[in-house]
């Protein structure tokens, strides 16, 4: 109990200016385009309140290993809320049996 006090008294902190850190996101990235964006906004316009599946984002054949999988999904996935973030729309995502991004949103 004494060590865990003596370190607790150890603790030293220190102003530090935002000029001297570097930001390192966290997560997985998603680079979207403007035009991207532009034909995601056309295609929920044309089909509201429906799941489309996304099929150029379908997982690859030649992704075997499940933990190169499980990030694919991830990736996509990340890559497409942060679009329909974007968009002002709440995402639903659910993989169908080929492995697509079949996704719904809504206001």
């Amino acid at each position: 109990m004494s060590e865990n006090n003596q370190k607790d008294n150890d603790l030293v902190f220190e102003i530090v200016d935002e000029n001297e850190m570097q930001f390192a996101s966290r997560g997985r990235k998603s680079n979207i385009s403007d035009k991207q964006l532009e034909l995601f906004a056309n295609q929920i316009k044309k089909s509201p309140n429906q799941f489309i599946r996304i099929s150029s984002y379908e997982m690859p054949k030649t992704l075997v290993n499940q933990k190169d999988q499980k990030n694919y999904k991830a990736t996509v996935s990340s890559t497409i809320r942060l679009m329909g973030k974007k968009l002002g729309y709440k995402t639903t995502i659910r993989w169908d049996l080929k492995n697509t991004p079949c996704v719904l949103f809504k206001k």
